[in-house]
């Protein structure tokens, strides 16, 4: 896998919201197990996964030679489906060619890394996964629930961090980023709610204040 991310890779995994792929600018639709491998091996809070626990995750049977055939069957009908290797599979873990595919997951983390708040909540605010209305078992349903709750959490953290140092340095629009990320978030919150209103109006947005 090359580990460096382009911006020309012929593949987007979209993993926000219903679409799953888009290959050269068209739109490409998955089997549920297609998207989920897709899914685990983009998605993956560590970058990579094992054959072992994607098999789990997929299918809830334990590692051996059957789960194994399937779990390569699958690789070779994504990388058919797109035309293109987006996952590096010549070894044990399971990893994204960025090389290949950019993704969505990558631009909201970039977007968290260099204070984009409200960028990465919209991202966020899409749903992670949505695609996956049926997912293929109990134990994948609850590994996409783990992570749309991490993200939410990261986000809401750091988001409140980011608003707490803004309004300290009286820097006001950037802490207005950090109220709306909020508010996309949870906006029945009334704390959130106040956030968004003292920024709005001291950065001139009275009437939407």
């Amino acid at each position: 896998m090359s580990p460096t991310r382009s911006q020309d890779a012929p593949a987007r995994i979209e993993l926000f919201g219903g679409r799953t792929a888009r290959i050269r600018g068209e739109d490409i639709t998955f089997s549920r197990y297609q998207m989920a491998l897709l899914a685990l091996v983009f998605g993956h809070r560590d970058g990579r996964i094992s054959r072992a626990e994607v098999a789990w995750l997929i299918w809830e049977e334990d590692d051996g030679p059957g789960p194994r055939h399937k779990l390569r069957q699958l690789l070779v009908d994504v990388r058919k489906r797109l035309g293109v290797r987006v996952i590096d599979s010549m070894a044990d873990p399971l990893e994204p060619d960025r090389a290949a595919a950019a993704c969505d997951l990558e631009d909201l983390l970039d977007s968290l890394a260099a204070g984009r708040f409200t960028e990465a909540a919209t991202t966020l605010s899409r749903g992670f996964a949505t695609a996956l209305s049926a997912p293929p078992s109990s134990a994948f349903a609850d590994w996409i629930e783990g992570r749309r709750v991490s993200l939410e959490k990261r986000l809401r953290r750091e988001s409140a961090n980011a608003w707490d140092e803004r309004v300290r340095a009286n820097a006001w629009p950037s802490a207005l980023d950090a109220a709306e990320a909020l508010y996309l978030i949870a906006p029945d919150d009334v704390p959130t709610l106040e956030k968004v209103i003292e920024a709005r109006a001291r950065t001139g947005r009275t009437a939407s204040a």
